[in-house]
């Protein structure tokens, strides 16, 4: 039998997990509470009823560079007696997340896809967060997905109860849309601002935190078509780099409205 391996690539919002037997096999680091980071890298194969998982691996949150992803992957490679020439897909989060997180995640993804000949699919951030939350729990009413948490705001999605599988994205926004939105549910990430938290204590919406990684997008990975091209895949990011802002600020007349910066 001809084995087609699936990777999947998740460190654009770094979470940790409660630890119960087999949730992240393999992890290669571990918190000194009952959490554990969630898994950075995760690796399986495609088989009739879908992916099989064989392993997936937990990187270090202050160590995200690209050649410690690709160790990562090279490691479970390794472990499963799989090659590069065996890679089928690649499915990465595209953010929003943290800058460098997020673009070294779809570097990594993308290099791999276009070197081995696979396809590669770019899973928005909130999407991840929607596949990964406490199924338990689901019940009626609208849920706010907050993500890239940075001063007073953070990027926003809801699923509505009743509609597409796929939440839809808002925006970034303060902490004065809650009422506007009136969520019944939360899924949020670590960096959520403080007038998120109290705004959410007020309106009595408890806060969950956001599950994810690269486990549960391998669980995922042929739900949606792949792009079209690898360069199709690139960083979704919640606001532009303070860098490049920095540099208007500088240089006012280095951009144009009607170019990207």
């Amino acid at each position: 039998m001809n084995r087609r391996a699936v990777l999947a690539i998740d460190i654009a919002n770094p979470t940790e997990r409660d630890q119960t037997p087999g949730a992240v096999a393999n992890a290669v680091t571990s918190a000194p509470s009952s959490a554990a980071p969630a898994s950075a890298v995760a690796l399986g194969v495609l088989e009739r009823d879908g992916v099989r998982t064989l392993g997936a691996l937990a990187g270090e949150t202050h160590n995200r560079r690209s050649d410690g992803v690709l160790a990562l992957v090279a490691q479970l490679f390794e472990m499963h007696t799989l090659r590069p020439s065996d890679l089928a897909r690649v499915i990465v989060t595209v953010g929003p997340g943290g800058y460098t997180a997020t673009r070294v995640g779809v570097t990594a993804g993308v290099t791999l896809a276009h070197a081995c000949g696979a396809d590669i699919v770019g899973v928005p951030c909130w999407l991840g967060a929607w596949w990964g939350r406490d199924r338990s729990v689901d019940a009626e009413g609208r849920t706010l997905i907050a993500l890239a948490g940075k001063r007073d705001s953070a990027h926003l999605s809801i699923m509505e109860p009743g509609e597409s599988a796929v939440p839809r994205a808002v925006g970034v926004r303060t902490a004065e849309a809650l009422t506007e939105l009136a969520p019944r549910r939360v899924i949020a990430g670590r960096h959520l601002p403080g007038a998120f938290e109290d705004g959410f204590a007020r309106i009595g919406v408890p806060v969950e935190r956001v599950r994810t990684g690269a486990d549960v997008l391998l669980s995922h990975a042929m739900d949606l078509s792949p792009a079209a091209h690898a360069g199709d895949v690139r960083p979704l990011y919640a606001r532009e780099p303070d860098a490049v802002t920095q540099w208007r600020t500088l240089h006012p007349g280095a951009f144009s409205d009607d170019e990207p910066a």
